[in-house]
């Protein structure tokens, strides 16, 4: 049985003490893209589209919850534009785009589908007020770090490792999976607030810069593998 596992997040620890008990945990991040200071936010004036959604295109990701919020949000925000970025088949980008003229905001979609290069999907991402994520299976998305990275408030639900982003403090806001109407209401918090929508920004910005450090994360590799020898030889 293996001995030695390294983890980023709480829930992946707690599976693997429930079947390993005496296993040996390792906290490390992965490394991540990290843009430079000036990537990182955009005058509010700059702003295209309320909601933006950037992930992989599927039903487990939230993109079905996402045209479903847009829907419900169209009749107070007559006005709401989103945008939706991420690959996906022919056939069901035609039944999202069927679900979205039922739900009666398909004039508020932007379907941009799969952009060439990260450039051109965080060209977009700043020029949208609120990442939203209703992922249903996930350890922390990197959709929702870039985010933070780039001062876009987060809204998502919590799966998997997401809610370790909120131990200490708020820096996004989650709702149980499925609940729609604490999604929306977490939604709406933010577009009819630009101070709590900036502020939040700027401390999931903060959280993000503290946890997310390659540098750290090397030296934390770097020190889970001397550990990991050492016990051996003295074994």
């Amino acid at each position: 049985m293996l001995t030695n596992f390294g983890v980023r997040t709480t829930n992946i620890m707690n599976e693997i003490l429930d079947s390993n008990p005496r296993a040996n945990i390792y906290w490390h991040e992965y490394f991540v893209n990290i843009p430079n200071i000036e990537e990182a936010g955009t005058l509010e004036s700059e702003k295209i589209y309320d909601l933006i959604y950037f992930a992989r295109i599927s039903k487990e990701k939230g993109v079905e919850d996402f045209i479903k919020l847009t829907g419900r949000l169209c009749k107070q925000y007559p006005n709401l534009k989103t945008v939706i970025i991420g690959g996906a088949n022919e056939s069901y980008i035609k039944k999202l785009k069927k679900l979205a003229i039922d739900n009666q905001c398909s004039s508020a979609i932007d379907f941009q589908g799969f952009l060439p290069t990260q450039n051109d999907v965080y060209h977009i991402l700043k020029k949208s007020k609120i990442c939203v994520l209703p992922t249903y299976n996930d350890i922390i998305p990197g959709t929702i770090i870039e985010s933070m990275f780039r001062k876009i408030a987060v809204v998502s639900y919590e799966t998997g490792g997401i809610p370790d982003i909120n131990r200490d403090e708020e820096n996004i806001l989650l709702s149980k999976q499925g609940d729609l109407d604490s999604l929306l209401s977490n939604i709406q918090s933010l577009l009819d607030s630009s101070e709590k929508r900036i502020e939040m920004a700027n401390r999931a910005y903060n959280y993000a810069v503290k946890r997310w450090s390659n540098v750290k994360a090397m030296h934390d590799i770097v020190n889970a593998y001397k550990n990991i020898i050492k016990d051996e030889i003295n074994k």
